[in-house]
């Protein structure tokens, strides 16, 4: 009678211990870590030249010395388009560059920053446009020397614009930007 007593308890205890209680698991994405940039000069024909990250790759474009540099592990591109100060003047190129950031990008956009680049000794100014939130495009820069040359570019990624999972790839690719206009030259 103590063994069928005891057998019984035993097999109640298992049911009761070995309830399956399934507990959520918070959603998480893949943590990016990207090695430090090396960077190289910039050769061309052009009237400027810069450093670049030796992660991209320079591919140039079928416009007189316009570039993209692509950056095969980040999915990003940053196009760059030269134009020569024409008789139209340096108002209306800055004009179209700051309307290229405004106009489509407001109603995406959380916010936009821009931080202005000065160095009167090399003869370089400019702005860099940083947009947050869910814009499509995540920088927008424009430097020139103010009387003869004018450079614009603008990083995309080819990926669903989602700021937090972009944001280690969206801080790689602003030092790199950040670079390339402090190290902007003017030929």
């Amino acid at each position: 009678m103590m063994n069928k007593l005891m057998l019984l308890f035993s097999v109640l205890f298992l049911f009761v211990a070995c309830k399956d209680e399934s507990i959520p698991k918070p959603y998480g994405n893949v943590r990016l870590e990207y090695a430090e940039a090396n960077y190289i000069d910039f050769k061309t024909e052009c009237s400027y030249t810069f450093e670049y990250s030796d992660r991209a790759q320079k591919k140039p474009k079928d416009s007189l010395c316009a570039y993209d540099l692509y950056y095969p592990k980040l999915k990003a591109t940053i196009y760059l388009t030269y134009e020569e100060i024409g008789e139209e003047g340096i108002v209306s190129l800055i004009r179209d560059a700051e309307k290229a950031v405004y106009e489509p990008h407001t109603t995406k956009a959380e916010y936009i920053e821009p931080k202005l680049i000065v160095r009167p000794n090399e003869k370089v100014y400019g702005t860099l446009y940083a947009l947050g939130g869910e814009s499509a495009m995540n920088y927008q820069f424009h430097v020139t020397d103010s009387t003869k040359n004018f450079l614009r570019g603008a990083v995309y990624f080819r990926s669903h614009p989602k700021p937090d999972s972009l944001s280690p790839a969206l801080d790689y690719i602003r030092k790199d930007v950040e670079h390339l206009m402090e190290t902007i030259r003017w030929k």
